[in-house]
């Protein structure tokens, strides 16, 4: 720009605005403009009224690190319920010194909602002295260094809202006891909110908690394996009308906490429906008129002389096998299996004989009936369809309780000579299972999430571990193994429980399944692998940031095999033996290393 001329030209500064930041103002960065200027002159074309500017200010933080000993409050659980326990965390710290020895801490809190426990608090040393008056908390203790945070436990007594503050602190050294111990800065807060606990009044057929809590969702579960299909499942808050809870996927149910104002009664009524009796012999049979799912029904047959009868039950169209009891001639039906109308047929014949199954095992006798007839003179065969893992036992008495024969065929099938039925007889086949006993408990948890495999199923690696029952032991030089690869073991981990890890796409169901079938779990002859559980978990003999990665690496899916990350590297990054891998094993590490 050149004094005298009409036009305003390259210019790089036109104003200067000074700009005052008030004392405490956050630091972070501001944008700054400023709009609409105007000249008092006209200076030509190369400048408009209205001409903005824009710039950018940083206002970093130079508040003074505290001198001295500081005490951070924190709590990770803030909201309980009443007769929980909260924690407060309590954090030493001095940015000159690692360790702390004398401390006089006053806190306050509200006595009508938390009650001070020391006996849970933890990070205390023995000769601690507590004095606890109606929410005014004092707490003293000198010794040695110290480098641990304290935690101090408080119970939910009654519902409410309670700030646990810490008034004054004072923190010093060993070498210092010749001075006044010095005030500590104090930073953070915790503040817990104890919810309001209500009764739950359940039904003999419904699994739950005794009390619910006004911040939590509150889940119960139908006994018995009933099927809320064929139930009406419903509840209500105190004398409020009646809802249905939401029902969840594991067919449990949950009622929302924010529901949750007053008593719960919950109430789960299974579906009636219609019971005929049909056949030549149904004038013999005497049964209601309804059944009721989730209650057992309960008919008798009263049979003639010289007549043999059959007995078929169907509930919704499926064949159900009824409980007999020859003593008192009735048949059950378990309540679980009317699913739809029943119909029971009873047909008798003349000159036959009367055979009736019973049993815990009869359920498993292919056809279904639990009450057939024989032709006398004729050999009676019958099949049981056998469930992998357990052991039959088959009897038969006839109604004089004299004994009868049953031969157990190769094919799998049973037999009762021809000359033992005679006409009119009345011959009770008992028929029952028992599971067999194994020298192992196997318990399957899933481990790791894995991406989709090649087939765009959800895959996951499932630890299996088979821990010895009792006193069970293995014969001398015999380990575990899962089919026929040894799996492995570390005594002070898992209980000693053998493990071991499949990648599959199969549900957790389905893989414990394969892992109880006979045969699956195996004794061999060879060296017992072993894993980590100190932290090194890629096994170099040192516990550092890398075993972290690894880690991480796991629980993030950065591997599908065992190739290069082997089942020993898998199995000790469980460093926390949760039987899972998460971001707590990383931090566990972490924790570990000197």
């Amino acid at each position: 720009m050149n004094l005298g001329d009409d036009n305003i030209e390259n210019v790089t500064t036109l104003a200067v605005f000074p700009i005052t930041i008030p004392a405490n103002t956050p630091a972070t960065e501001y944008v700054i403009n400023v709009t609409g200027i105007k000249l008092s002159k006209d200076w030509g074309k190369t400048w408009e009224d209205g001409g903005s500017a824009t710039t950018t200010l940083t206002v970093k933080d130079n508040t003074p690190a505290a001198d001295g000993y500081t005490v951070a409050v924190s709590t990770d659980n803030a909201k309980i319920n009443m007769g929980d326990t909260a924690m407060v965390k309590l954090a030493i710290s001095n940015p000159n010194v690692t360790y702390y020895n004398a401390v006089d801490m006053k806190l306050t809190y509200d006595a009508g909602v938390l009650s001070f426990d020391q006996a849970k608090s933890t990070g205390l040393p023995e000769n601690t002295t507590v004095a606890d008056d109606n929410g005014n908390l004092r707490i003293k203790f000198y010794g040695d260094n110290r480098t641990n945070d304290i935690q101090l436990a408080f119970n939910g007594i009654a519902a409410g809202k309670s700030d646990v503050t810490v008034t004054e602190a004072k923190v010093d050294k060993t070498e210092n006891a010749l001075l006044n111990a010095p005030a500590a800065t104090v930073t953070g807060s915790a503040t817990i909110t104890v919810a309001q606990t209500y009764k739950v009044t359940l039904p003999d057929n419904v699994t739950g908690e005794a009390t619910a809590s006004s911040n939590k969702d509150y889940t119960f579960t139908l006994k018995d394996g009933l099927d809320g299909t064929y139930m009406d499942v419903k509840y209500k808050i105190g004398e409020g009308e009646e809802k249905e809870p939401t029902r969840n996927a594991d067919d449990s149910y949950t009622i929302p906490k924010d529901e949750i104002t007053g008593d719960i009664t919950i109430t789960a009524v299974g579906h009636e429906f219609d019971v005929k009796v049909t056949g030549s012999g149904s004038a013999n049979v005497t049964a209601a008129a309804k059944a009721t799912y989730g209650t057992d029904y309960t008919f008798t047959l009263t049979p003639e002389a010289n007549y043999a009868y059959t007995v078929e039950v169907t509930a919704g169209g499926k064949s159900v096998t009824p409980d007999y009891d020859e003593a008192t001639k009735t048949y059950t039906i378990p309540g679980k299996e009317i699913t739809g109308n029943v119909v029971i047929t009873v047909n008798k014949e003349a000159n036959k004989a009367q055979i009736n199954f019973t049993g815990n095992g009869a359920e498993d006798v292919e056809g279904g009936q639990a009450t057939r007839t024989a032709t006398p003179g004729q050999n009676f065969v019958f099949k049981i369809n056998k469930v992998t893992g357990y052991t039959y036992t088959v009897t038969a008495t006839k109604a004089d309780n004299t004994a009868v024969t049953v031969t157990e065929n190769p094919e799998g099938t049973y037999t009762i000579a021809g000359a033992d039925i005679k006409a009119g007889d009345v011959i009770t086949i008992t028929v029952e299972k028992k599971q067999i006993e194994t020298k192992y408990t196997i318990e399957v948890n899933e481990y790791v999430k894995l991406d989709k495999n090649a087939e765009n199923k959800a895959q996951s690696v499932f630890l299996i571990t088979a821990k010895l029952d009792g006193s069970a032991k293995l014969a001398d030089g015999k380990v575990l193994a899962y089919g026929n690869d040894p799996m492995f073991r570390n005594a002070e981990r898992y209980e000693g429980a053998y493990a071991y890890l499949v990648i599959s796409d199969k549900s957790l169901a389905e893989v414990k399944a394969e892992a109880e079938a006979d045969g699956k779990i195996t004794e061999v002859d060879v060296t017992a692998q072993t894993f980590n559980i100190n932290g090194d978990v890629n096994g170099t003999g040192l516990v550092d940031i890398n075993d972290a990665q690894l880690v991480y690496n796991i629980y993030n899916a950065k591997y599908d095999s065992f190739d290069t990350t082997t089942m020993a590297m898998f199995l000790a990054a469980d460093v926390n033996n949760s039987k899972t891998v998460d971001v707590k094993d990383a931090a566990a590490v972490v924790a570990k290393i000197q």
